[in-house]
């Protein structure tokens, strides 16, 4: 009595490394079974990874031996009353190890469940055959989606409300939808969650655009963190983004003092012209990013630069006049407005 086995080396595995196998069914040629019958577990073939690698030298006395089984099928092909045809074995697993890099063989062996049955016995072709019916391996698998990029707010932004939008830019190498799985926590309360520490779901998008997630309402002045990852339909989902810290801002600046030294606060210029005001004020969130200032304007809609703490008026007419002038934090928040009034006349020494 014979006994026979079959050793499958499939050495091309670049398209797949990385990704998430769905299914991979091994497809093989049956040329012939000692029976058409397929009803038990003698016409059954088993599909193992190995324990070792072989070669061309390998022999039935050096073969490796079988680890795992990946799949089993019961089939008869290739007599009269059931003709030659192709079977598929399922050997996800297998394929999965080759993938993720946790087996870098491709190789595998084939045996009938029961090796002291001639039932069991079949030919397969084989890539040396010459007349097709090379054994191949159909595989469905998912790409992993990309870790997201492009965050808002960026890392050490301030937000001016008490429920931002964190968004960041979501993609996946095979296209379709795709949204961000936002993880956020309370740093100012030693990295307590906020929401699920499991992650919540943004807005589904086409693959590279924005996601976006609302946070809860949060506390003004505690500074948070966030990851993001890409989640797409499978699910599958990306590693997650590096932390990216914000801080909520609600609480306007002080209201700017004002001094000029040529025109103080309560005086008359006798000389006239031009003037320069300087502005002073104090913000504890995200800093005073300018003022805004207007002549006799009470709501003053002037600009000063980001970061410049100076305004100057080429031109100040005859007369008595309120210079009002308000910070504005780098959120945006408005300081109460400040009134410096002044009178510019020659020869004047005092109001009419």
């Amino acid at each position: 009595t014979n006994t026979f086995r079959s050793l499958l080396f499939f050495h091309d595995w670049a398209g797949v490394r990385g990704k998430h196998i769905l299914d991979a069914q091994l497809q093989l040629w049956n040329s012939y079974s000692s029976t058409c019958t397929a009803n038990s577990s003698n016409e059954q073939v088993d599909v193992y990874t190995l324990g070792s690698a072989w070669t061309y030298l390998t022999t039935w006395n050096t073969q490796p031996s079988l680890a795992i089984k990946q799949g089993s099928a019961i089939f008869a092909h290739g007599r009269t009353g059931c003709a030659a045809a192709y079977q598929n074995i399922t050997i996800t697993g297998a394929v999965a190890k080759w993938a993720d890099y946790t087996d870098s063989t491709g190789m595998l062996g084939m045996v009938s469940t029961s090796e002291t049955s001639t039932l069991g016995y079949k030919r397969f072709y084989s890539a040396q055959t010459g007349a097709g019916g090379v054994p191949s391996i159909v595989v469905t698998y998912n790409s992993y989606p990309s870790v997201p990029t492009s965050f808002s707010p960026f890392s050490g932004q301030s937000w001016g409300g008490l429920t931002p939008i964190l968004s960041a830019v979501v993609a996946d190498p095979d296209g379709g939808y795709v949204q961000g799985k936002f993880f956020l926590q309370d740093t100012t309360t030693g990295n307590s969650w906020v929401g699920p520490s499991t992650g919540s779901y943004g807005k589904t998008v086409t693959s590279g655009q924005r996601s976006g997630f609302t946070t809860p309402t949060l506390t003004n002045g505690h500074t948070y963190r966030f990851q993001v990852q890409s989640s797409d339909t499978v699910p599958d989902v990306s590693a997650a983004s590096a932390w990216t810290s914000f801080l909520i801002d609600t609480t306007a600046p002080s209201a700017p003092t004002v001094s000029s030294t040529q025109y103080p606060s309560g005086s008359w210029n006798t000389a006239g012209g031009a003037g320069t005001f300087t502005f002073a004020a104090t913000d504890s969130g995200s800093g005073v990013d300018h003022y805004l200032y207007g002549l006799d304007t009470p709501t003053p809609g002037s600009a000063t630069a980001t970061a410049t703490a100076t305004a100057t008026l080429a031109t100040v007419p005859d007369g008595w006049h309120t210079l009002y002038v308000r910070a504005v934090d780098k959120v945006g928040n408005l300081s109460a407005v400040t009134s410096h009034a002044f009178g510019a006349a020659p020869a004047v020494t005092s109001p009419a």
